[in-house]
């Protein structure tokens, strides 16, 4: 797995009800995951295991020490959003689910591109 200890330039975007943020790795504009899956309202530790074995990892620095933050590139983003079956997620956080899947990754690119991000309902 590659960890990279480049600095980075967040971005923060509004979505709904939750803050994703994004940063520019390499040439590629990508997601910090653990806010979108927060955001859907899943477990990060569940998640986190298929993540961390082909994403991008980078090492930060905190208030109690080092952590690492996980990234997704907008296209693998998408594949994986429309690869999440809702058949098994809980009823509790379909919805949440439903409405990343559906919004989310145009939101991001309409954003990125400096055009207006509307309030979502």
């Amino acid at each position: 797995m590659k960890v990279n200890t480049q600095e980075l330039k967040f971005r923060a975007m509004k979505f709904g009800d939750w803050m994703l943020f994004i940063a520019k790795i390499g040439d590629r504009q990508c997601v910090e995951m653990r806010s979108v899956i927060h955001g859907m309202g899943m477990e990060w530790d569940y998640y986190a295991r298929s993540l961390i074995a082909d994403r991008c990892r980078i090492k930060v620095k905190t208030e109690t020490g080092d952590d690492y933050m996980f990234f997704m590139s907008l296209d693998k983003f998408k594949k994986w959003l429309d690869d999440i079956d809702l058949d098994t997620v809980g009823l509790n956080v379909r919805n949440r689910v439903i409405f990343f899947k559906n919004n989310c990754v145009l939101r991001l690119r309409s954003f990125l591109a400096g055009g207006k991000v509307r309030k979502t309902a």
